[in-house]
């Protein structure tokens, strides 16, 4: 095998094992992911470094001051940061004009797009235009956005929906028990329509609501304070994974 047979065999290998992770994912019953929710460049390269150690998948916030009065790393700046390669990466969207970001994210790499359903204008375009660029798609709903904003059309091709469990922004918020009945009425809607998205939680998810959002139907736990609170990040994940299998 020459050099450049080689070289071809393991971009394909490397691309195989990425779409593996996405398929493995996806078949997944609850998983727990950690988020990097921050505007500083040197906690996020810390925070990517330690994970690339630990987990697969990654969620990064990028929020913009239509929801919070702070804002977090633009996609230019991480881009600048290059995320490892062994991390795969869902980039959260809650900023204006979530559409504009579409292929700047997909250059960093990002594997699902999520964006908060609030400041999408058209929600098909949005959708179709994901895609294209064979990413997966997801839309999520803000505290007080109940799932019959999502256009009824459109649920057939989503990949997760990500019910806020607290008013979108920055990390340290109060949970919002009541968001579950939200999750309640999008699993019924799953099973009832065979849909194929995965439902996700994003907000005030700790030890002591975890099971509360798995009981639910929760199947995606992104989380935050709960892990980056503890010295001993994969010791945090593993015992709130043990939480949520025990529903």
């Amino acid at each position: 095998m020459n050099g450049v047979m080689l070289i071809g065999w393991w971009k394909k290998w490397c691309c195989w094992g990425k779409d593996y992770k996405i398929l493995f994912f996806f078949r997944q019953m609850v998983q727990i992911i950690p988020n990097i929710t921050t505007n500083n460049v040197k906690e996020a390269q810390n925070q990517l470094f330690i994970l690339q150690k630990i987990v697969k998948w990654i969620h990064i916030d990028v929020i913009d001051k239509r929801f919070s009065d702070t804002s977090t790393l633009t996609l230019e700046e991480l881009k600048g940061i290059k995320i490892p390669k062994k991390l795969v990466s869902i980039i959260h969207f809650s900023v204006g004009n979530p559409e504009k970001q579409i292929d700047l994210a997909y250059e960093i790499g990002a594997k699902i797009i999520i964006s908060q359903i609030e400041a999408v204008i058209d929600q098909k375009e949005f959708v179709d235009k994901v895609l294209e660029k064979k990413m997966k798609i997801g839309l999520s709903l803000d505290a007080g956005t109940g799932m019959e904003t999502i256009k009824a059309p459109l649920l057939p091709k989503l990949d997760m929906v990500l019910v806020m469990t607290i008013k979108t922004g920055w990390t340290g918020r109060s949970f919002i028990k009541a968001r579950l009945l939200e999750v309640k009425k999008l699993k019924k809607l799953k099973e009832k329509n065979d849909y194929k998205y995965k439902i996700a939680v994003d907000g005030g998810i700790n030890e002591d609501t975890i099971k509360d959002c798995v009981a639910a139907g929760a199947q995606v736990l992104f989380m935050h304070s709960a892990i980056w609170k503890h010295k001993d990040i994969k010791t945090a994940i593993n015992k709130l994974e043990a939480l949520a299998k025990k529903v």
